[in-house]
């Protein structure tokens, strides 16, 4: 695996961001007099105590729930609740820079996308910065056209959370509409198929090694009332409307990302040429695929979307593609003013005027990306800045609320 000429300047810009957003963080507790949120202890809030326990003591109950290749790779390191956070936050930003240098993401939409307020996930024990790495093995395999560390990643990735059930249809959409002849797509689909299928039965055969049991991830999919059913609307998520509407957020790039897939796949029966890359296309099948089955497989609760979608290189390299093809004029802007204001009923923006207003100053919020390339450079600088550092000073928030014990995600 080869890095291209840039990497470190990249990886320092990356430490330097996110090294303010700690000086906000550390700002905020000290202006709080809750210093003691740095404690050990505090980082083991939500699924990182969970992954502890599996950690230390194997599988039992529901915690089958959970992959294994994030506690392993705990258990062998030898490392405490600060240590493997540490090591966490190296694993993603040496993992985003490499995003940043292979795809040619320039300077402005590094920090625009390392702003995004769900990566502080990669800060804490959980297991999105090993996926994130994982992910980019596949995103660089596929731009690469190399099988090989494709297929590490599918492997890889399936043994850090159950995104099987996603992949699997994603890649064999991307063989076969970007196929350059049938045996290129008979070799790819059966390696990345058999790669991720291996994943899980890696995984229900270490839940089995410790439960005696085959197949308790599914039996305890349901205790956490995970079952295939229609959603109940208004749409919601946990932990009150500030966190709902963080991850209505998420499904809503979510069913953009779906129709997007939907009108490529079209033209593409259609006979129009495919005019995007292997990587941009499962990119956005992923996006759409999550979505999707959040939404069908949680009865109309969100909850945890906004760490599937933007703590994600999927999301990066699609949200990249759209900033790089699409020009948005002052009627675009007003398009998805109303397109998402819209969008919003099927939260229940309706139910009260402070609901509503909370939702569009959130609506206005999102609109900061679409005014970044204005012709007007007022109008994009302070956009940008805007979105940038609202973004970050979330970013602080959030981890806030974690170490605080309260649910992001």
């Amino acid at each position: 695996m080869t890095l291209q000429k840039g990497f470190l300047s990249v990886f320092c810009l990356t430490l330097i961001f996110q090294v303010l957003v700690l000086l906000f963080f550390v700002t905020g507790l000290l202006l709080t007099g809750k210093t003691f949120f740095l404690q050990e202890q505090n980082f083991l809030n939500w699924d990182a105590i969970h992954y502890q326990t599996i950690r230390d003591q194997g599988y039992s109950g529901f915690l089958v729930a959970f992959f294994p290749l994030f506690p392993f790779v705990w258990k062998l390191s030898h490392l405490g609740a600060w240590g493997i956070s540490i090591a966490n936050a190296l694993i993603y930003m040496l993992s985003f820079s490499w995003i940043v240098t292979e795809f040619g993401i320039c300077r402005r939409e590094q920090f625009l996308l390392q702003s995004l307020p769900s990566m502080i996930f990669m800060f804490i024990p959980f297991t999105e910065s090993l996926f994130f790495f994982c992910c980019t093995l596949i995103l660089i395999g596929l731009h690469r056209d190399k099988i090989s560390m494709a297929g590490i990643g599918f492997l890889l990735s399936s043994l850090c959370r159950p995104t099987t059930y996603v992949f699997l249809p994603a890649v064999l959409i991307v063989v076969f509409l970007c196929r350059k002849d049938m045996r290129s797509f008979w070799k790819q689909s059966m390696v990345f198929s058999f790669l991720l299928l291996l994943g899980l039965f890696i995984t229900v055969w270490v839940h089995f090694y410790f439960t005696g049991k085959w197949f308790v991830f599914f039996e305890a999919q349901k205790g956490w009332n995970n079952s295939f059913r229609m959603p109940h609307f208004p749409l919601s998520s946990w932990a009150g409307n500030n966190i709902g509407r963080l991850d209505g957020t998420a499904f809503f790039c979510g069913m953009v990302a779906a129709g997007t897939c939907l009108y490529w796949i079209i033209g593409y029966l259609r006979g129009t040429q495919l005019r995007v890359s292997p990587e941009v296309l499962f990119s956005v099948c992923y996006l759409a695929g999550i979505s999707l089955v959040i939404l069908m497989f949680r009865g109309g609760s969100l909850f945890s979307l906004n760490r599937f979608v933007f703590a994600t290189p999927f999301f990066l390299l699609a949200a990249h593609y759209f900033i790089r093809h699409q020009a948005f004029s002052l009627r675009h802007v007003i398009y998805v003013f109303f397109g998402v204001s819209l969008f919003w009923l099927l939260f229940g923006s309706y139910v009260h005027i402070q609901a509503l207003l909370k939702f569009e100053a959130l609506t206005l919020y999102m609109l900061l990306p679409f005014l970044i390339g204005n012709p007007n450079k007022w109008i994009a600088r302070l956009s940008y800045t805007a979105f940038v550092t609202g973004n970050a000073l979330l970013q602080a928030y959030f981890l806030f609320r974690f170490l605080g014990n309260q649910w992001v995600g």
